[in-house]
């Protein structure tokens, strides 16, 4: 699963109680000129657009909220929309990094998304069910169901924000776990897919280091070369209160053959990253 988070660095959360289309901004009321919006400006600003719903949530639409999660300054704002067209508000503070009169800053504000969206994939609304179902119960104000977030093939898949964290086969025996490891601060490599704000090989470069070195690792730099066979990351981060630089092989090799959601019938063979911690050093 490495290297596979959907890449963005600033995310944009719409309250939406269904259904969901197959494409998340055509669902109704985004149909019109608002969805398009949304997605020209998400485009523009390194930016993913997700519906959101609190579990079983099937209300008839009123007051919604919606979020703006910006990685690189670490903010988490929230406004409110009835119309549409209300939701142009969330388009500038998209544009803007979070900052808009209508916005409101959350501060630390942990966000636990879990992909459900069954028109992508069958997949994400059946295995992801019961994961919601537990961590909804455990963490009631954090956990929300979330359109399509990518990979349905690595099913029940979740996203950490405002970490912007990615994890895939999240099934009801691991899934608490993984997540309660991350709101104390360690990253598990095992189930990780990727940071959404780094490119796919950078991506795979941190978790070969993270599971090369623990969940110590933190404050982490990268620096990322292209080769004529992949790519050299060097990953810099602190352990154990000293500061470590890892040279990373990356590369891409075709994965084993096998179905890739409910709905395919054709076994199919994605490339994958492969990353490979060539050295270690102070």
């Amino acid at each position: 699963m490495a290297g596979t988070a959907q890449r963005a660095s600033r995310w944009l959360l719409v309250e939406h109680p269904g259904p969901w289309a197959r494409q998340a901004l055509s669902s109704p009321p985004l149909e019109g000129p608002v969805g398009p919006l949304l997605a020209q400006t998400a485009t523009a600003y390194d930016a993913q657009v997700v519906l959101i719903r609190r579990p079983g949530d099937h209300r008839p639409p009123g007051v919604r909220r919606w979020f703006v999660v910006d990685h690189a300054s670490g903010t988490v704002v929230a406004g409110a929309w009835t119309e549409a067209d209300d939701l142009g508000a969330a388009a500038e503070a998209l544009a803007s990094g979070a900052e808009h009169p209508d916005a409101r800053p959350l501060g630390r504000a942990d966000l636990i998304l879990i992909c459900t969206h069954g028109k992508r994939d069958v997949c994400c609304a059946q295995l992801a069910r019961p994961v919601v179902t537990d961590l909804a119960a455990r963490w009631p104000d954090r956990v929300w169901e979330s359109s399509h977030l990518g990979g349905h093939r690595f099913a029940p898949t979740a996203l950490m924000l405002p970490e912007c964290v990615q994890y895939g086969r999240l099934d009801p025996a691991i899934a608490a776990g993984v997540v309660e490891r991350h709101l104390a601060g360690e990253v598990d490599s095992a189930y990780l897919r990727g940071m959404t704000y780094l490119a796919p090989p950078a991506q795979a470069a941190l978790s070969a280091v993270l599971r090369h070195t623990g969940p110590g690792f933190v404050g982490t730099e990268l620096t990322v070369t292209d080769g004529a066979d992949g790519w050299s990351v060097a990953v810099t981060g602190r352990v154990d209160g000293a500061v470590r630089t890892h040279q990373v092989v990356v590369r891409t090799e075709p994965g084993a053959p096998a179905i890739q959601s409910c709905s395919a019938e054709v076994a199919e063979a994605p490339a994958q990253y492969v990353a490979v911690v060539a050295q270690s050093g102070a």
